[in-house]
């Protein structure tokens, strides 16, 4: 059992050092625990509201900037400042700062696993605004937009500034939709995409995965087939979703097997790529099935929770190469040292800012036999 200690509420002044894995920065106080600290930005001296307290740690929100970090920088979004969105957590930190810490993330968290890999610069290919082509808005009653920081409330959504400028236009299209569906008292989501002609999908399709910006989608394109050796004949695709990286494979004149567990995206797959094996399988509940004889090569783009379960088929195949597309550090750590346990051997890491705004870094990892 976790030994826990809460105290009353209070405040103290605090020096910012960095960002930890989430949306708050950290600091430390005079006794030395942790401060988890929302609206900071690295460098800044702050007074902090203290509203959670325990034995190693404390977490608090910033009540007022003392002394200013060089990183930091006017908020241009309203609803960040006035409706407390939860969205872009870094939004008063400069992009540079944001890469950096980001950097420093992957290069602290590579090297508690492996002595010997390199980790790349940071790809900011990304613009910092305009950037997201697919959303997920959420409504009650007739409101519309996102959730308030730590909050389930919605606020009403003018504009965003990291949304694609189509998606912006669509708002009221995508009110309209809302408006049909529900009543007063109802809540839930809705899905909004830029779809490949440039058009606006809500709602059914616009659920099928796709890359956050076609600028990314390009990126992670580009390191995965850097890192498929031209001699990989057979090549393996674990969560392939509906085909971004399996129909540039083809086109490069490997031979590809996919699987996914999504139905419309396996049906997107099979259309987009029908010489393409596709097998619909749910990874995390039924791994063991995968057959992954006969394949030169692996490439996993898992969700979040990572692709644990598919560690001991991986290990067990005929690849001698992996690579590794992952948006969440924590769990592709976990699964880079299970296959470093187990025969591979990490060579490199390349981050990529896909995320301006936000903590998220996507990574794309490569590791031989």
């Amino acid at each position: 059992m976790v030994n826990r200690h809460t105290y009353a509420v209070h405040w103290l002044e605090l020096k910012i050092d960095h960002y930890g894995r989430g949306p708050e920065a950290i600091g430390r106080s005079d006794d030395g625990r942790i401060v988890f600290v929302n609206g900071a930005v690295p460098g800044d001296t702050v007074r902090v509201n203290i509203h959670e307290e325990h034995k190693t740690w404390m977490r608090g929100e910033v009540v007022e900037v003392l002394e200013p970090s060089k990183h930091r920088r006017d908020v241009p979004c309203e609803h960040h400042v006035r409706d407390r969105c939860g969205g872009c957590p870094w939004i008063a930190t400069t992009i540079e700062c944001q890469q950096e810490e980001k950097q420093r993330a992957v290069e602290r968290e590579i090297a508690r696993i492996s002595t010997s890999a390199t980790v790349h610069k940071i790809r900011d290919d990304v613009p910092e605004w305009g950037y997201r082509r697919r959303s997920r808005l959420g409504y009650r009653g007739d409101v519309v937009g996102f959730r308030k920081f730590n909050e389930r409330r919605i606020f009403d959504l003018e504009q965003c500034l990291v949304l694609d400028t189509r998606i912006n236009a669509a708002l009221p299209e995508v009110r309209a939709e809302v408006a049909q569906r529900t009543g007063r008292h109802t809540s839930g989501n809705l899905d909004v995409v830029v779809d490949a002609n440039g058009g606006i999908c809500i709602g059914g399709k616009a659920r099928i995965f796709q890359q956050p910006s076609a600028t990314t989608e390009s990126v992670l394109i580009q390191l995965v087939l850097d890192a498929i050796p031209d001699t990989s004949a057979g090549v393996g695709e674990l969560f392939a979703g509906a085909g971004t990286f399996t129909e540039p494979l083809m086109q490069q004149g490997h031979r590809v097997t996919a699987w996914e567990v999504d139905r419309k995206s396996v049906d997107a797959l099979r259309q987009r790529c029908p010489k393409v094996t596709v097998h619909q399988l749910d990874l995390f509940k039924h791994a063991s099935r995968l057959d992954l004889t006969r394949l030169d090569a692996i490439i996993l783009d898992p969700p979040r929770a990572g692709a644990k379960a598919c560690i001991q088929p991986i290990v067990e195949s005929d690849a001698n190469r992996i690579v590794y597309v992952s948006c969440d550090l924590a769990t592709l750590c976990r699964d880079l040292r299970s296959l470093q346990n187990n025969g591979f051997r990490l060579q490199y890491v390349t981050p990529i800012d896909a995320f301006p705004q936000t903590p998220h870094i996507e990574c794309v990892a490569v590791l031989d036999r």
